[in-house]
């Protein structure tokens, strides 16, 4: 774990004075900004979330989101959001890059594994995940492939989950 680091991002732009308005203007107008940097097992959109899916209100489910722990090849610990239970039954994550490596925000994070040509349990997944301000609610837009012997067809649908754990 790291203690969380600032990030000063400046954006400068340069146009063409407009000095008939504004006599002082220089054609430069610039802004800062902070971005804070902190560590993955701070997350707050970790945990365990009680919901229904959006196509039926009355199927509900218990999703987990979870930091999980590994070594990698050269004996470094790497530490990764998983999510399990996301289209019921949905567990497969600790073997799957895309969703070992997420694209993790703050508040959520974004998983595309849909060009994974049926390898995964998962079937092809594609997540959304955004927590609330209030750090208690969570919505999960997903989709992913259902396949049988005959035919497949992509499926898509909303979790929406109140957290019961941290």
């Amino acid at each position: 774990m790291y203690p969380a680091k600032d990030v000063k991002i400046t954006l400068v732009a340069k146009k063409k004075p407009l000095t008939t308005c504004f006599p002082t203007d220089d054609g430069i107008d610039s802004i800062t900004k902070y971005l804070q940097v902190r560590d993955i097992l701070e997350s707050p959109v970790k945990g365990r979330y009680f919901g229904y899916y959006k196509s039926n209100p009355k199927d509900t489910a218990t999703v987990t989101i979870k930091v999980a722990f590994e070594k990698d090849r050269f004996d470094n610990n790497i530490y990764n959001l998983t999510i399990s239970n996301i289209n019921k039954g949905c567990n497969q994550h600790l073997e799957d890059d895309a969703f070992k490596y997420p694209n993790v925000t703050w508040k959520g994070f974004y998983v595309n594994a849909e060009n994974s040509y049926g390898l995964y349990q998962c079937f092809d997944p594609k997540i959304i995940a955004v927590l609330a301000s209030n750090h208690q609610d969570i919505n999960i837009n997903f989709s992913y492939t259902f396949k049988t012997a005959t035919n497949s067809k992509r499926l898509k649908d909303t979790f929406i989950g109140k957290r019961i754990k941290k």
